[in-house]
């Protein structure tokens, strides 16, 4: 029911910016509803609203810009004659219908006023106040996701190589390798590059020097995995 008393405020600001647009004299709207969750909506910062009701209240805001939102009772509103069933013959002699509540003839000063009080908004997004542990959870989850994807889709083609490099000892420039280590599973070899390689007297490179996030080391080709991806 709140999005579409929603979609109801959208609609009247649309028509109201239809209808002033088209006269050529200078008016000063004033817009009515009897949804406190709207209007409270209306009054709280858009980036904490979710995306449905954020998109409709930033138009609303835009379209009445400048212009103030009241709240009005139930029984002072036209628009809930119709919704509760009231018949015809009975609109046709009914001075709120055609004329609005009473106080509307009086001074704006004297309108009643009914500030929004609520603070139990539905569609508002939960602040992410995170405390530093729930970030350093969040972090070793997404380092858990990462080398899932990984092992899944890498470690086992790599396992599966009888000889990582190719036989002709030539390598991309300075490439992202893993280093095995017999004493570790493949999931938690550790990351390096490819700093400078030693060609023997054939010409050929057997030997590379590593660096790594604890150092460089010094690895046989026999013992690294160049990645088929750079960063």
């Amino acid at each position: 029911m709140p999005r579409l008393e929603l979609c109801g405020a959208l609609l009247g600001a649309r028509l109201c910016n239809k209808v002033t647009q088209s006269l050529r004299l200078k008016v000063t709207c004033k817009f009515w509803c009897d949804s406190t969750i709207v209007l409270g909506w209306l009054q709280m910062p858009v980036h904490r609203l979710k995306p449905f009701v954020r998109n409709r209240v930033n138009e609303i805001n835009e379209i009445t810009a400048g212009y103030d939102w009241s709240y009005v009772a139930s029984l002072d509103n036209p628009a809930d004659l119709v919704s509760r069933g009231v018949k015809a013959d009975l609109i046709s002699a009914c001075g709120l219908w055609w004329s609005g509540p009473n106080y509307l003839q009086n001074p704006p000063s004297t309108w009643p006023s009914k500030p929004n009080e609520r603070r139990d908004l539905p569609e508002v997004a939960e602040d992410a106040n995170l405390t530093s542990m729930q970030r350093y959870r969040r972090v070793q989850a997404l380092k858990q996701h990462f080398w899932k994807r990984f092992a899944h889709e890498y470690i086992s083609l790599l396992q599966e190589k009888n000889k990582w490099p190719s036989g002709d000892g030539l390598l991309p420039d300075k490439p992202l390798v893993l280093i095995r280590d017999k004493t570790a599973p493949p999931l938690l070899w550790p990351l390096g590059r490819i700093m400078k390689t030693y060609p023997g007297v054939d010409g050929v490179s057997r030997v590379a020097d590593i660096k790594t996030k604890k150092g460089t080391l010094r690895r046989g080709f026999n013992n690294i995995c160049v990645l088929p991806l750079d960063f």
